[in-house]
């Protein structure tokens, strides 16, 4: 799926679920993430870590004792789902007083990560140049 596509697709379902969010967690924030973590493909399942949809979230089998609240990865494979539960934990790591940066680096697998650089190289900036360019499709401004 296209960068475009996945915007025409998702920008209502996303826009709907980031309406009552922190002003740091935009419509284009999450797409990019989505865009990042599965190309907009909502049947994505990271066979090594188990990740599932969307939003590459980790569903409860992965690991009971750690993601036992969390929906099933059956369950995370509905787009509404998955966007829903990554949002709540995008907004888990950036409690505090953590930056944007920080946050994500903890939604990403933050300590799983061999060295920051690596984080900076594969998923940060990355993240800020779909971000930017979803922005301006959706005529929002950037925050963060």
């Amino acid at each position: 799926m296209t960068l475009e596509e996945m915007i025409t697709t998702l920008a209502p379902l996303v826009r709907q679920l980031t309406a009552d969010c922190s002003p740091s967690i935009t419509p284009a924030l999450i797409l990019a993430m989505i865009y990042l973590e599965s190309k907009g493909d909502a049947g994505t399942i990271n066979p090594r870590s188990r990740a599932t949809g969307l939003m590459q979230v980790m569903p409860r089998e992965a690991n009971p004792q750690k993601f036992g609240d969390r929906p099933t990865q059956a369950q995370l494979l509905d787009p509404e789902t998955n966007i829903r539960w990554g949002i709540r934990i995008l907004q888990w790591s950036l409690r505090g007083d953590r930056t944007l940066e920080e946050g994500l680096y903890y939604y990403s697998g933050g300590t799983t990560w061999q060295d920051r650089g690596r984080y900076e190289r594969m998923y940060w900036r990355p993240l800020q140049k779909y971000r930017l360019r979803i922005a301006k499709l959706l005529m929002e401004e950037p925050h963060g």
